[in-house]
């Protein structure tokens, strides 16, 4: 909704000291007796009404342009409950297997996993999601945000190796709980991916895990494939210590499964962003004073 509005109002004050200044400060001039001056007079009267106006048309628009005029669009905060989510993925060179879909064998786990996730996200309508990729590195693809069609678009252009071929499990998980320390939020909620072993990093386990815990970050971890490729223990551990769940995924559908499940977390207490747009109009204000400006002087030296 768009509003009409002035950001400093009580600039339009301003207009008592002019009417005071025109009731009693007059200017002083030397008398002169002119016989037959009243056919002079008519004119000159008629020359100060205009120049009188125009001088106080000039006053209001100053005072108008000091007011800062704005044409003011809201966007209104609102109260929702949702969740605080950062999905964290494995973009390791071992995700690129084929297989994994008993119903389309063509497609790697890795192009699964980002129609899950994308369908996840999808029907994340009040949620904060961020998104952490990991391989070799982690880093942030997206931080919290409401804006779900940008992390969509991040999602299809997220590929195998972006991160190196290699597995560094214990920065992905690190990289989830910094982004979410900064959040002044209750629950704080990560949901782990993986479907290998820790193979790079210089992160352990220990010191993941105890940061997630200084944090209040409960994580969800997921290993994707059969019990051999991913270590199980690991992720059992890290949900135990977090009070999150390990889940394991075998299938497509099985993976579906565990987001539907984890679509069951406790809902928090989050706001969204409050944005205000201004369209300043002074310009428009100081624009037409200095026309009539120019006029008022012109008029005030013809002779």
């Amino acid at each position: 909704m768009s509003d009409f509005i002035f950001l400093y109002p009580y600039c339009f004050l301003l207009i008592l000291v002019f009417m005071l200044a025109q009731r009693y400060l007059k200017p002083k001039v030397n008398l002169f007796i002119i016989p037959h001056s009243h056919f002079y007079n008519i004119v000159a009267d008629k020359k100060y009404s205009i120049t009188n106006i125009l001088k106080w048309i000039i006053i209001l628009l100053l005072l108008t342009t000091l007011s800062s005029p704005v044409i003011q669009d809201k966007y209104v905060t609102q109260n929702t409950k949702g969740h605080n989510i950062v999905l964290v993925v494995d973009t390791s060179q071992s995700m690129g297997e084929y297989r994994y879909d008993r119903q389309n064998r063509t497609k790697t786990k890795f192009d699964i996993l980002k129609d899950v996730i994308s369908d996840f996200i999808k029907k994340r309508t009040n949620d904060n999601v961020a998104l952490v990729a990991f391989g070799d590195f982690s880093f942030i693809l997206s931080p919290l945000s409401f804006d779900k069609q940008t992390l969509l678009e991040m999602i299809k252009y997220l590929k195998i190796g972006i991160a190196g071929d290699n597995t560094a499990l214990f920065d992905g998980l690190v990289e989830a709980v910094r982004l979410l320390k900064k959040e002044n939020i209750d629950k704080k909620v990560i949901i782990f991916l993986t479907d290998g072993k820790q193979t790079a990093g210089k992160i352990k386990q220990k010191e993941a895990i105890e940061l997630a815990k200084k944090y209040s970050a409960k994580i969800y971890t997921i290993g994707m494939g059969d019990g051999f490729d991913y270590d199980r223990d690991i992720l059992t551990n890290i949900a135990k210590e977090t009070d999150g769940i390990f889940f394991q995924a075998n299938s497509k559908k099985e993976l579906q499964k565990v987001y539907e499940k984890i679509d069951q977390l406790e809902k928090t207490d989050i706001r969204k962003n409050q944005f205000v747009k201004n369209q300043y109009l002074y310009q428009y204000f100081l624009i037409l004073a200095i026309i009539f400006m120019l006029i008022y002087i012109y008029l005030k030296n013809r002779r």
